[in-house]
């Protein structure tokens, strides 16, 4: 990742704010309307795995601490909510809010195959749409995580959340809840529309790179 500093923050400039709401809309409706047969393809597959609900909608907390409906699509299986309590025991992550499980038994054939390929998050342009998120931004936290913050923490706040951040291209897998927060105030005080259009293009790559792989390995 290269150092920050290149791109110059201007996060309290009008103009850009203005052109970071246009670029998320110029993005956000091309690629829904794309998205809709997949869409409805995804939902059709998660109806019939087990008869649950298509979408996970949760409580998070947005700018300004304001909360706000979260969409993905569902991977995991009716009531697991409920269930996390009996797995905390092994939690992968100790140092903070975050629960994190490898091979989780709660996630769904659908919702392995989905969050293999990030497909589960694109719901969450509904909220670029609606204007509770943004492309690029912090992620929003649940409640809980929120209030595991320290003083500084609360200042991730500030921005309107996204779906995208640093933290998703520096390794979202592998962070700590430390450095996780620790990335998103980084973005907040060199936020720019360079830098959003960076990491917009960082992700694409990491999304695509598996489906390049596989096309060149049948070459």
């Amino acid at each position: 990742m290269p150092a920050l500093e290149r791109f110059p923050g201007n996060r309290d400039s009008l103009t850009n704010i203005s052109l970071k709401r246009l670029l998320d809309l110029f993005i956000a409706i091309p690629a829904l309307l794309l998205f809709l047969p997949l869409g409805l393809l995804i939902a059709l597959a998660i109806k019939l795995e087990d008869g649950g609900p298509v979408f996970y909608i949760t409580r998070r907390i947005g700018k300004n601490g304001r909360p706000m409906r979260f969409y993905k699509f569902r991977t995991m299986v009716v009531g697991a909510d409920g269930l996390k309590a009996q797995l905390l025991r092994f939690n992968e992550r100790q140092d903070g809010p975050l629960f994190k499980m490898r091979n989780d038994p709660r996630v769904t054939g659908v919702g392995r195959l989905l969050r293999k390929h990030s497909l589960d998050e694109f719901p969450q342009m509904l909220n670029v749409l609606q204007g509770s998120m943004s492309l690029v931004g912090p992620r929003p936290h649940l409640p809980e995580e929120v209030a595991a913050y320290h003083d500084g923490d609360y200042l991730r706040l500030e921005c309107i959340p996204g779906i995208v951040g640093l933290p998703q291209i520096v390794g979202r897998n592998t962070l700590g809840f430390k450095d996780w927060v620790g990335l998103d105030l980084k973005y907040r005080r060199t936020w720019s529309l360079v830098l959003d259009l960076w990491i917009i293009a960082r992700t694409l790559r990491i999304v695509l790179a598996p489906f390049m792989r596989s096309r060149g390995a049948g070459f």
